[in-house]
């Protein structure tokens, strides 16, 4: 392959198909970017898998070739080269120099061979926006968008999950209740700052309950205490991790009123132990066979993996 081409033009090309490249990958060939010349062209593509990125500029390809490119490389190479024309020659044996005026680069290039196709949308209708509009209706929409990959944001959750949401609600009516009750409980009560250390708890344990039949027979009565129990114990779990925090940031906790006496920790752990054993005893009343181990292991051990590790990170800071 050998080219000549606009070093502006080149430039935003590979900032453009940069965007999906992968920066860190097992497959090196994932890490350039694939350099097409023929015509009176270059095309240059990134693809990282799951996204692609395709651009096209003009060139004068004195030969058509195609190679591929580390993407970091190139872009630094490109961008320490004076304004002008470039040129860009890669013999066969992969070796390809980059120059400009007295600027001159060698990089080893890639086979292009090994390098994924884009797969084919087989769509047979397109669209077609000018870009004023479509940067406007991003610059609209991006206040919704999470910055966070592992964190999608709160809209776009919601507008995810609100058919499943209505269609949850059709099919259990009582437990939907339960939730929107609970809600409006917890909401005043946190808005209220109530002090007393068992509303909130109770109110989760009546929601959880709810939750736990299923079916109202013989059993609801047993599985809605081992909801109530298991609810109070979660949310009282819950706000003795959060406490140090919702302290200092003047947050509500239902733990506050008594957080500062002496034998609050192992006040703590006997309130937590009370609504363990509790969801336990009830438990043991229930006729299951199979993973019946599994879901005693859960209760008896499970439950209170978040407290072993909030008194492992207190040891850790006592010793810095």
């Amino acid at each position: 392959m050998n080219i000549v081409c606009d070093k502006t033009l080149l430039s935003a090309a590979i900032d453009g198909v940069s965007k999906a490249v992968t920066m860190r990958s097992a497959i090196p060939v994932l890490e350039g970017i694939l350099l097409k010349a023929e015509g009176f062209q270059l095309t240059l593509t990134g693809y990282d898998l799951e996204m692609g990125i395709v651009t096209t500029i003009e060139a004068n390809v004195k030969e058509p070739g195609e190679i591929v490119l580390n993407a970091k490389l190139l872009s630094s190479m490109i961008s320490r080269m004076p304004a002008g024309q470039i040129s860009i020659l890669s013999a066969d044996n992969g070796k390809t120099t980059i120059k400009s005026g007295v600027a001159e680069f060698e990089i080893q290039s890639m086979a292009a061979t090994d390098f994924p196709d884009l797969p084919n949308t087989g769509a047979e209708e397109t669209l077609t926006i000018p870009t004023g509009v479509l940067r406007d209706m991003i610059d609209r929409t991006l206040y919704a968008v999470s910055q966070d990959e592992k964190k999608p944001a709160p809209l776009i959750l919601a507008s995810a999950l609100k058919k499943d949401v209505k269609r949850l609600k059709e099919k259990y009516p009582r437990q939907a209740r339960a939730i929107e009750t609970y809600l409006q409980k917890l909401k005043a009560c946190e808005q209220e700052a109530s002090i007393d250390l068992d509303r909130a708890a109770a109110d989760t344990g009546e929601m959880l309950g709810e939750i736990y039949v299923w079916k109202e027979d013989v059993w609801a009565d047993t599985m809605r205490k081992i909801g109530c129990a298991m609810g109070r114990f979660i949310y009282r779990m819950d706000a003795y991790e959060d406490i140090e925090k919702d302290r200092k940031k003047g947050n509500y906790n239902p733990w506050k009123p008594i957080a500062q006496e002496k034998d609050f920790d192992d006040r703590a752990r006997q309130i937590l132990m009370m609504e363990a054993a509790e969801a336990s005893r009830q438990f043991e009343k229930l006729p299951i066979i199979e993973y019946v181990d599994i879901l005693r292991n859960i209760l008896y051990s499970g439950i209170w993996t978040k407290y072993d590790r909030i008194k492992s990170r207190e040891k850790e800071t006592r010793r810095k």
